[in-house]
């Protein structure tokens, strides 16, 4: 016999269940599984998951249940059994007579007809009354104290169905019977345990092919507007880059932001796009210039310069010019190339002092040039050859704005919390419709001019560039005839200053 109590049922232990998906979702040689289907196997796998416990918890629940009921019908038998004993010992001690124990005064089949199968053990181990639906066998003796409730199969019998046996043991004096025992066959309730068990696997694969369908369409019907927006946006082309994502009849939810941001990069991928074509065209015009003219003069020394030798020094002159321009192009536009990547190489540096010394070089040699300091240091953190580039290409263009008698202001001070350098001059000044586009590449007010005092048209690119890139900003202020003012502003450097300052 092999005896198992009914409470110890295995516990099912299982993984997360987004770990037991991964192999199917990135199976080896498989294509990859689309978004839909993913989201389709989650849905599902997860409503399973839910379904499966409820139907496990329920299952469990009615299984409780039903023995609950069962135990109590059993414990009712056995307590009926042990009061009518206890009154025929009783009765004997009433009547000063030897107690009756034929099996049929023990056990009468008004008791023993409810099928239950029903064991009177004596104190001696031996059976003294059973129930007629026994036959010749014998329920097991347990020397189990108290009532104790097992499960367990009987050989010989049709099946081996599953008893639920309560033993009790009586302490009645002069009852020679030491054990009552009461078994009921649980094959009804292992029977309904089976249809709720069918009932419950098929409702749960009916819901998962529910729940399958509509995680579809629910899936279709989310992923639409995607879709939608795949294919707008494959249809951008990058040559058209003047194309934008419809986003009429998308509400203000995810995916109409998702709509809003792809069209905000393409406005900066077409304004980055016609800025390197501008670029290019531009830098592809002003390296053309010099090329032309290194060419055209060294044609004219093959063909004229072995038989006149004074042809020699004019078209040298102007190839060596024309280098030196192409030179000074090529360094801008590496310089140009420089500024537009985050600044690497910072250190504490005082702007005033540099500024000083960037004047003080350039009054040497321009009387023009005047220089006002500032009255405390104005610590920031940057790279030193770099914002000395931003005051040298800003003298410059100052210095080429101005007349003879004009003049050159350098203007160093704290304003704002922020470190300011202004240039100031009174030269020709520079129109409204100029100003727009001063600090972009290649521009130029008067192109012709800026080509002859040795211009590229780069200058004021790079020292915006140079500028942002240390977190700063410059302005320009002007109006032609009275001169211009260049701002620029750095931040300074968090508690420099005020332990400079003490």
């Amino acid at each position: 016999m092999k005896a198992s109590g009914d409470s110890n049922l295995p516990a099912a232990t299982r993984p997360p269940m987004v770990e037991l998906l991964r192999p199917l979702m990135r199976a080896p040689g498989a294509r990859p599984m689309t978004f839909r289907a993913r989201m389709i196997l989650l849905f599902v796998t997860f409503l399973g998951g839910i379904l499966l416990f409820l139907s496990v918890l329920r299952h469990q629940a009615l299984w409780s249940l039903l023995m609950a009921v069962e135990r109590d019908e059993v414990r009712s038998k056995v307590q009926q059994i042990h009061d009518y004993i206890a009154d025929l010992a009783e009765q004997a001690r009433e009547e000063h007579t030897p107690m009756d124990v034929r099996p049929q005064v023990l056990l009468p089949d008004a008791i023993a007809a409810n099928g239950m199968y029903i064991q009177l053990v004596g104190t001696d181990g031996k059976v003294w009354a059973k129930s007629s639906n026994l036959g010749y066998l014998q329920l097991p003796f347990t020397n189990r104290a108290g009532f104790s409730t097992i499960v367990l199969s009987l050989p010989h019998t049709a099946g081996q169905p599953h008893l639920l046996m309560m033993s009790h043991y009586l302490d009645i004096p002069g009852v020679p019977i030491a054990q009552v025992q009461v078994a009921d066959v649980l094959k009804p309730i292992e029977r309904t345990m089976d249809q709720q068990l069918a009932i419950n696997v098929a409702s749960e694969i009916v819901g998962l092919l529910m729940a399958g369908l509509a995680g579809f369409y629910l899936a279709s019907w989310t992923l639409r507007p995607i879709m939608g927006l795949t294919a707008q946006v494959n249809d951008i082309e990058a040559k058209d880059l003047r194309r934008r994502v419809d986003t009429t009849g998308l509400a203000d939810d995810e995916i109409g932001k998702l709509a809003a941001t792809f069209n905000r990069l393409l406005d900066r991928l077409e304004a980055a796009f016609i800025s390197q074509q501008r670029f290019i065209a531009d830098a592809s015009h002003e390296l053309r210039t010099p090329l032309t003219a290194i060419a055209g003069h060294a044609q004219l020394l093959l063909k004229r310069g072995r038989t006149d030798p004074t042809l020699f020094e004019m078209p040298l002159q102007t190839i060596l010019k024309e280098t030196d321009r192409l030179t000074r192009l090529v360094n801008d536009l590496l310089l140009m190339a420089r500024s537009e990547t985050p600044v690497t190489r910072r250190e504490r540096l005082d702007v005033a002092a540099l500024a000083l010394d960037v004047g003080k070089e350039y009054a040497v040699l321009h009387r023009s040039v005047r220089v006002v300091p500032a009255q405390a240091p104005l610590w920031v953190d940057g790279d030193p050859d770099a914002i000395r580039r931003v005051f040298v290409n800003l003298l410059d263009n100052a210095l080429k704005a101005i007349t003879a008698e004009g003049s050159v202001k350098v203007i160093s001070a704290e304003s704002s919390g922020q470190a300011q350098v202004l240039i100031e001059d009174d030269g020709c000044g520079i129109s409204a419709a100029h100003q727009e586009h001063i600090f972009d590449r290649f521009y130029r007010v008067d192109a012709a001019r800026a080509r002859q005092v040795g211009g590229s048209g780069l200058g004021l690119a790079i020292v915006k560039a140079i500028v942002q890139a240390h977190q700063g900003t410059i302005t320009l202020d002007s109006a032609e005839g009275k001169g211009t003012r260049v701002s620029v502003r750095l931040p300074l450097a968090a508690g420099a200053t005020t332990r400079h300052l003490g």
